[in-house]
């Protein structure tokens, strides 16, 4: 047999390549290798053939198979899930396993090649019979969260809920109304998945830490599957027990963060998020319908998706997207990633009659797209998660939401008719034409929050003292009445609403304003230890401030308004709300242009205030 570049033959348009895996030698003194056969079929309707799903791994760590005779290279996860599967299959029936593997079954050195047929994905996936969610080989504890997921799963389906945002959570509910006895059963399933300290919890905890959840085409590829099925090394696990399962944890982990009591909760609720998020794009992406609801998925320090090419975070969205030929984005391996960037944006922003591409904007010392001297403009997002800007306002296009469903967090240009950019808004040199309204000048820069979590023991401690420091400084940004805010009750308004962005509730898909609860922790916070310590609406605001805080700073602008913007923002740089936005925008002035820093929440004028103040709309260029 022989090593080196494996002799495709080439594909017709409506053909993909699938492996015939074999069963393992039965014969111990015969070749280990895993064997197969790569054949062509048309992909049709009536093709029968499983799909693999995986994490590559490390490309310099691999291992041999053999195909068609030949020895070719493949990642050792890959080889290992091959393997796996090799082992299952009856050596004395001669039976065979149809499979797709992207590795082996696109030639990846052709580029046309490669192009075309990821584009074909969404369809290799959603006709192919069963598609095997490979996680990786076993890990400690797996065989714990496997049992324990499916038993979340059986727990899930008794709890007669669709949603769980349809669920007013009260900690004073009656044991004997919905609400009560919907608290009751996720309180039962707390009991259980903390019980013998918390091993069930920890289990799952790292079952969701695999790299497999971090890999950004496994939306699409989960997502599409008509029937998918877990595995982990020799576990197994259908993929509608793990999704039942993973919504159980949701409504405990939603439970504990409205209506928990005591610091535990807290703790439970900030590990349930933080490793819950390591799956709730590929989770969420099944209701997603628009390429806009889908990126913004990417937006989530906390669990930043994953992918080997900067352009899979565009082109692993296409086929879930249901807009993706109206944008006119395809996928297109002959483009830079700059180009990619900007075609991206121009789309949003001709055929989305709003500017919420602006708000994943983010003024940075990114590196130059590699191997590109192309030019990207301010506006046009990077949509590698570490260069991204989470959204204060996520368009609610999805079902889990609190709120009225369809309703915007904000609305600062108020009832300014909404118009899409038109093609001759779009200037040389990336340069686009906008209609605007200049607030204010930035003056002074507050400083930022450091975040610390909440330990296992439910040590809220440090988090709300550490919160309480940073609004008592801030204070300094606001001591008095201005021009902007006239009365003590609109300074203490603008002080307490500021830092959690006036929102009642951590994520920002959710639609609630702040209540006047949370005023009570606030006042909580600012006081006295004792309060603070015992006070579950200062957990909860703090709760919120941290989440809305994460990347931004607060400010005053010169005539003394209040926000909290990009940690990047400078003194100098300028608040504008353009017309149709429904938040403000720092921008940079840049020899008579703007570039774009990010969003920002201003108090006194998101809900279209500033629209009856008189100001003069200007047209501005940004670049």
């Amino acid at each position: 047999m022989t090593a080196g570049p494996f002799p495709y033959r080439r594909l017709e348009p409506d053909e993909i390549r699938i492996i015939q895996v074999l069963p393992l030698a039965s014969n111990p003194k015969e070749r280990s290798e895993v064997c197969c056969n790569l054949k062509h079929i048309e992909l049709t309707d009536k093709a029968q053939y499983s799909a693999l799903s995986y994490v590559w791994g490390d490309a310099q760590n691999t291992k041999p198979i053999t195909v068609d005779g030949q020895r070719k290279y493949v990642t050792a996860n890959l080889e290992t899930a091959l393997r796996r599967l090799a082992s299952n299959l009856s050596k004395s029936e001669d039976e065979r396993l149809d499979l797709w593997v992207d590795a082996i079954c696109i030639d990846q050195a052709n580029t046309d090649e490669k192009t075309l047929q990821v584009s074909m994905m969404d369809q290799i996936f959603n006709k192919a019979t069963r598609t095997i969610l490979w996680l990786g080989p076993s890990s400690r504890d797996c065989g714990l969260a496997v049992e324990c997921l499916r038993w979340l799963s059986e727990r899930r389906q008794k709890c007669f809920v669709s949603t769980w945002s349809q669920v007013q959570f009260n900690p004073e509910a009656d044991g004997r109304s919905y609400t009560g006895i919907v608290q009751q059963r996720l309180e039962e399933v707390l009991a259980v998945i903390c019980k013998d300290d918390s091993k069930r919890l920890k289990a799952i905890g790292a079952f969701l830490e695999l790299p497999w959840f971090r890999r950004v085409w496994v939306l699409q590829e989960a997502a599409l599957s008509r029937a998918a099925l877990v595995m982990i090394g020799e576990y197994s696990l259908n993929a509608d027990d793990f999704n039942r399962g993973f919504s159980m944890l949701c409504g405990v982990r939603d439970y504990l963060r409205i209506a928990g009591t005591g610091r535990q909760s807290l703790a439970v609720a900030d590990f349930l998020t933080k490793k819950l998020g390591r799956a709730t794009a590929i989770v969420m992406s099944r209701d997603a319908v628009q390429l806009r609801q889908l990126l913004h998925l990417l937006a989530n320090p906390d669990a930043p998706l994953e992918a080997s090419d900067e352009r899979d975070f565009v082109f692993g969205m296409l086929g879930l997207a249901t807009d993706a030929k109206r944008l006119g984005i395809h996928s297109d391996y002959s483009k830079k990633w700059g180009q990619i960037r900007h075609d991206v944006a121009r789309a949003f922003l001709q055929h989305y009659d709003n500017f919420e591409v602006l708000s994943f904007c983010k003024a940075s010392d990114e590196p130059m797209c590699r191997s590109e001297s192309y030019t990207v403009p301010s506006w046009a997002p990077n949509w590698c998660p570490q260069y991204l800007a989470r959204p204060l306002s996520v368009n609610p296009g999805f079902r889990r939401t609190r709120g009225e469903f369809g309703r915007k967090a904000y609305s600062a240009s108020g009832y300014v008719p909404r118009k899409r950019v038109k093609e001759e808004q779009f200037l040389p040199g990336g340069v686009v034409s906008l209609t605007a309204v200049r607030i204010d000048v930035v003056e002074l820069l507050g400083r930022r929050l450091s975040h610390p979590s909440p330990d296992a023991y439910g040590e809220v401690s440090k988090m709300t003292a550490s919160l309480a420091a940073w609004l008592n400084d801030m204070k300094a940004l606001l001591p008095d009445v201005n021009e902007c805010y006239k009365t003590n009750d609109e300074v203490v308004a603008a002080r307490w609403r500021t830092p959690i962005a006036d929102r009642g509730l951590v994520y920002n898909y959710e639609m609630v304003r702040a209540d006047p609860l949370l005023r009570n922790g606030y006042d909580d916070l600012i006081s006295d230890h004792a309060r603070r310590k015992n006070s579950r609406n200062a957990v909860r605001y703090a709760d919120i401030a941290r989440y809305k805080l994460q990347g931004r700073i607060p400010f005053r602008t010169c005539r003394g308004m209040i926000g909290i913007g990009p940690e990047e923002m400078r003194q100098g740089d300028c608040v504008w709300i353009i017309m149709g936005a429904d938040l403000p925008f720092v921008l940079r002035p840049v020899d008579g242009r703007w570039s774009v820093v990010g969003e920002a929440y201003v108090h006194g004028v998101m809900d279209g205030e500033a629209m009856e103040m008189g100001l003069e709309k200007e047209v501005i260029h940004l670049v």
